[in-house]
């Protein structure tokens, strides 16, 4: 019978959109899972299972992350733990407690196939103890544990070996269990039960050369419990375990130190508390924990937890409850996967494995507003689909951060460019402010764009003014009379000016004297309903305009202003010249006479 898988998903989102989501369909163990690499479209999976997913696949299996199904003609068939897993892109090496993978012997550390889960037959560095942490530089695995030889070769708790098996020269001997591994250029750090290294004291955190596994002498910062995870993340250690202090100084489960010198940083300030911290990785620009602790920051986290890298602080947005500690996360980059002995996660099954993705939401930007009226407005935005069909709603109300009303849903195919979106909104109400925000979902998740707001316009004036006219003129001044508002419904008007084409004002622009409208300058504005006469000074003389007289109504915001443009009354008007230019139009006028007497009496 064929098999078929739906996708469900529980998503953890906040106000701003942003979305975690446990897969609850991700493939159930029968027992604890440890170790997690990803390789193509398969993450692998190593722990103390036997069965996954329903299929019998003993402790080290894969499943497709595209479909989320187990692959069960992938079965190397390990018989005990295992605790790190690693790709060269050919192989998985995976390391552990087991002595056997596909009925041949191999003691804690193997590699298999990628494509068919064969035996390596020369990979065998056979250790003679179990192997608790691993790191992989891409040329040599870094191994620690609590074993004391390597292919009969005496190593006490760490190791260095290649692609090949092969033991590399360097013993530093820590002198208790090895827990914890990371690699970072030619320093090799780790963490565990040890107090001394090469024969010097170092409290369960050291810093060895990784070329020539030499002890470095300066790093010493200690911790005065076990050390279980290490992380290095732009210049920094992150220590994690069961310690309550390190270098000295009161902190629980988790820290930070300097890289380079092991010095405490106590700006990284994350209270953890209820138990250790197991493991640790980066996932999304943040320190990803899990472990045997029930809160941080005074917050619930029931043993999975997201910690700010800068301060410490836990991350609101991902909340992602277990019932039972956890020991073992991996990201591959949008996933998180978490393994453990959990069976619930929230409250949802999810038996000693999860995997956590970080949807993407749409992008919406700030709407832009247009054609606004007394009862409607256009809104435009501009949203980024992120590759996936998005709906599309406007919201909006009087209130700020209020939206009790919704625009009809648009829905725009997915793509990777931005996408225009606008909806023309009636029914609203005149000389109101309102607060419009635009909101674009698709299958997973959802964002809003910021806040906009705008004014809709008061009502507009009935009718214009009668008799415009001008009844007087000097030098540098223009006196105009027209009808009184108080007959006709306007809250007052603008006078314009040009000497070429007159342009309009603009709806739900409170202009005020001497704005520009183009090649047109708002020389008058009114507001006295009884005014019956404007007098405008401080032009030019001996000149000739165009004057436009126009009604408006004004509410609450000059945002608000309705002007009457249709049929607004037009005159030309003008100055006239100053007595100098008088006298001289005056000579000019006698010479002119003048010389035509002359001219006469000549001719006489």
């Amino acid at each position: 019978m064929k098999n078929i898988y739906f996708l469900i998903v529980l998503l953890v989102c906040l106000s701003s959109g942003y979305c975690y989501e446990h897969e609850t369909n991700f493939p159930e163990t029968n027992g604890r899972v440890t170790a997690f690499v990803r390789q193509g479209d398969y993450i692998y999976l190593g722990g103390d299972f036997t069965v996954i997913g329903g299929e019998s696949i003993n402790r080290l299996a894969r499943v497709n992350v595209n479909t989320n199904t187990v692959d069960n003609t992938w079965s190397p068939n390990v018989n005990d733990d295992i605790f790190d897993l690693f790709s060269d892109g050919t192989n998985i090496y995976f390391f552990g407690n087991f002595t056997s993978v596909g009925g041949t012997t191999r003691n804690r550390a193997a590699k298999v196939a990628i494509s068919d889960a064969s035996l390596d037959a020369t990979f065998n560095p056979n250790l003679n103890n179990t192997v608790l942490g691993t790191d992989f530089d891409g040329t040599y695995f870094y191994i620690g544990g609590n074993f004391t030889t390597v292919g009969g070769t005496s190593r006490s708790n760490l190791a260095k070996i290649s692609t090949d098996g092969s033991l590399q020269a360097g013993n530093p001997a820590p002198n208790n269990i090895v827990r914890a591994v990371e690699v970072s250029g030619s320093d090799l750090y780790i963490g565990g039960q040890f107090t001394s290294v090469d024969g010097q004291g170092r409290l369960r955190l050291a810093k060895i050369n990784a070329t020539s596994m030499a002890l470095d002498g300066t790093f010493n910062p200690g911790a005065n419990n076990i050390v279980s995870a290490l992380v290095i993340h732009d210049g920094d250690l992150y220590v994690g375990g069961d310690q309550t202090e390190v270098d000295g100084q009161a902190k629980t489960y988790l820290a930070r130190v300097d890289a380079s010198d092991g010095s405490l940083d106590n700006s990284f300030e994350s209270t953890v508390s209820g138990g250790m911290v197991r493991a640790m990785d980066v996932y999304n620009s943040k320190l990803a924990i899990v472990g045997d602790f029930t809160s941080i920051d005074g917050q619930v986290r029931s043993y999975n937890a997201l910690v700010d890298f800068i301060d410490g602080s836990v991350d609101t947005d991902f909340i992602f409850n277990g019932d039972a500690r956890n020991r073992a996360v991996y990201t591959d980059g949008s996933n998180l996967y978490i393994g453990g002995e959990m069976l619930t996660l929230n409250g949802t099954s999810s038996d000693f494995v999860a995997r956590i993705t970080n949807s993407t939401p749409p992008e919406a930007y700030a709407p832009l507003i247009s054609q606004t009226n007394t009862t409607s407005a256009s809104f435009t935005s501009e949203i980024f689909s992120n590759n996936e069909s998005t709906t599309v709603t406007f919201e909006y109300g009087t209130v700020t951060g209020d939206y009790s009303a919704t625009t009809t849903n648009q829905t725009i195919s997915g793509g990777s460019t931005t996408t225009t979106v606008s909806f023309n909104n009636t029914g609203l109400d005149d000389n109101e402010q309102y607060f419009v925000r635009a909101r674009a979902e698709n299958s997973t998740s959802f964002s809003y764009s910021t806040e906009t707001s705008f004014w809709t316009l008061t009502d507009e004036p009935e009718t214009h003014t009668n008799s415009f006219a001008q009844v007087g003129e000097a030098n540098t001044s223009i006196s105009f009379s027209f009808q009184s508002l108080n007959t006709i419904t306007a809250d007052g008007y603008v006078l314009l000016r040009s000497t070429a084409n007159i342009e309009n004002p603009v709806d739900g622009s409170g202009y005020s004297v001497d704005d520009n409208l183009g090649s047109t300058v708002v020389v008058g504005k009114i507001t006295d309903a009884n005014t019956t006469e404007f007098v405008l000074n401080n032009q030019q003389f001996q000149k000739s305009y165009t004057f436009k007289l126009v009604p408006f109504n004004v509410g609450d915001d000059p945002a608000t202003t309705n002007y009457f443009i249709t049929d607004a009354p037009t005159i030309n008007a003008y100055t006239i010249p100053t007595l100098g230019e008088w006298g001289m139009m005056a000579f000019v006028g006698l010479m002119a006479i003048g010389g035509v007497f002359f001219v006469r009496k000549r001719i006489v």
